[in-house]
């Protein structure tokens, strides 16, 4: 270790000003209502405005004080703790076991680049906050830190990996995902998210401009001559086409974006990840903390052999914002990177499976109240209130109908348990294939669920809790869920490996 963190440490003197314009931003983001009120009315609260300003600035530069002076970070290298002191007024002291940390991530933004500075993250289980954020400090003193945190953390891994004969020491290796391919992941990826998204922004706009009379300023006479000239179902198809490629480019930009010049490097018993084109991250990972990994491939992507891979590590909060922000994804994979990353990851490979399917009532329970029962209900409904014309009423149910009917099928088909000696694997998914991936020693908790109007069918379902997230397989034939759930549990008392 060529830094001693036994001293407690101050973040950098040129962080002051990234201090100084983080504590301004949150201000500004509290503030931001009176500010609109105040620049709505600028000749009646033009000085208040200001006054209000000049308190802004004047706060900022006492919480940027406060945050420097009073903040250190150490290391108490005979106890391995990481500890942050904090506070002036209400003084905190926060003190981590370095065996605890999940994954510490070394940040730069745009500002950060300017003055080679790094922001420190450092994640652990207890929470869905980031336990300790050091917004500023050199390059020097990041990776110091990590490597120290590394290194303390050492002697504890090998005794981990000593006691697990099928994980062996490797060279370090470094896995590359090339711009192309992230061309690729983002013309294939987050359809649906980026439609929902989308559509709540032009939702939103919409409703602002009904607010301003915007329908005033609009010719409708124009609009609806030129609907009656151009055929409303070719206007349709073209507003589909016109969306279809906003979200292919928002898909695109934001992934070369996120996941520039993305690299995975192995070194010694962690793994290293390094992506960002505007922010840099550099995340480091323990293998042997990582709860589950979920891979996803959709139909384009399959032809392209490119895959998204996501790992989930120990948290309370997995579902929590933060911990979904700071969530480890891997872009277009293709399935030799799949399987080099699984290999680092578990150092053993996914074989012999034994594949479970569900009841055919899994099938039927969806296609009964997801196409039958509605189609049934707006029925009866125009029975009574004749919202829609019987022809066109027809038309529509009969294409909810085959749609409907398609997806029901497409779902049960893809949803399937596949069982290794070493792995639990589920499968599921309409467009987005997903398989979550756990392994049987790390399961925190089992739950078989059967309902009385189940047992004498035979059906029921089985929910594996880890520390980051829950599997289910759901409608399965209960005799084998019951046997595969026995077997776990046997395995989880046997297992004397550490994954935490």
């Amino acid at each position: 270790m060529k830094f001693d963190f036994s001293i407690p440490q101050r973040q950098s003197k040129l962080g002051i000003s990234i201090l100084f314009l983080d504590s301004m931003q949150k201000l500004i983001r509290a503030s931001i209502a009176i500010f609109v009120v105040f620049a709505m009315n600028f000749e009646k609260y033009k000085m208040s405005l200001i006054w209000l300003g000049l308190a802004i600035v004047l706060l900022s530069v006492l919480g940027t004080f406060i945050r420097y002076y009073f903040f250190t970070f150490q290391i108490d290298y005979k106890s391995k703790e990481l500890i942050i002191q904090k506070g002036f007024l209400k003084k905190s002291k926060i003190s981590i076991q370095l065996h605890k940390i999940q994954q510490i991530n070394l940040n730069q933004n745009l500002l950060h680049k300017v003055f080679k500075l790094y922001e420190i993250n450092v994640d652990t289980a207890g929470s869905g906050k980031k336990e300790v954020e050091i917004k500023a400090v050199s390059s020097y003193i990041a990776n110091q830190l990590k490597e120290t945190i590394e290194l303390l953390n050492e002697t504890e891994t090998i005794d981990v990996v000593n006691n697990d004969e099928s994980i062996q020491s490797t060279e370090a290796k470094t896995i590359k995902i090339g711009f192309f391919t992230l061309i690729k992941t983002g013309i294939t990826s987050r359809y649906v998210e980026t439609f929902g998204w989308l559509f709540l922004v032009l939702n939103t706009l919409w409703e602002n401009g009904r607010q301003i009379h915007i329908e005033d300023k609009i010719d409708t006479n124009s609009i609806e001559n030129y609907l009656n000239f151009n055929s409303v179902l070719l206007s349709v198809i073209i507003g589909f086409v016109f969306i279809f490629i906003l979200i292919i480019a928002i898909n695109l930009v934001r992934t070369i974006v996120r996941f520039f010049d993305f690299k995975i490097t192995r070194t010694k018993h962690s793994l290293l990840l390094t992506y960002g084109l505007i922010t840099t991250r550099n995340t480091i990972i323990n293998p042997i903390k990582v709860q589950l990994i979920k891979i996803s491939q959709n139909y384009f992507q399959e032809k392209l052999d490119i895959r998204n891979l996501r790992v989930e590590q120990a948290s309370s909060e997995a579902n929590s914002k933060e911990k979904k922000k700071d969530r480890i994804e891997v872009p277009g994979c293709s399935e030799v990177m799949k399987n080099q990353i699984l290999d680092f990851v578990y150092n053993k490979e996914i074989t012999n499976q034994e594949v479970y399917f569900p009841s055919i009532r899994k099938f039927w329970i969806r296609f009964i109240f997801m196409i039958l029962l509605p189609i049934a209900i707006i029925l009866s409904v125009n029975t009574f209130a004749h919202f829609l014309l019987w022809n066109k009423l027809y038309l529509f149910a009969t294409l909810y109908f085959i749609i409907g009917t398609l997806s029901c099928w497409r779902l049960y088909k893809n949803y399937k348990l596949m069982v290794t000696p070493n792995f639990i694997l589920v499968q599921s998914g309409f467009w987005d294939i997903d398989t979550a991936i756990i392994e049987p020693y790390k399961i925190q908790a089992i739950k078989t669920n059967q309902f009385f109007w189940q047992k004498r069918l035979n059906i029921g379902s089985v929910y594996l809790y880890t520390a980051g997230g829950t599997i289910a397989f759901t409608t399965g034939f209960y005799n084998q869920i019951t046997q595969l759930s026995n077997k776990w549990l046997y395995q989880v008392e046997i297992s004397t490996k550490k994954w935490m």
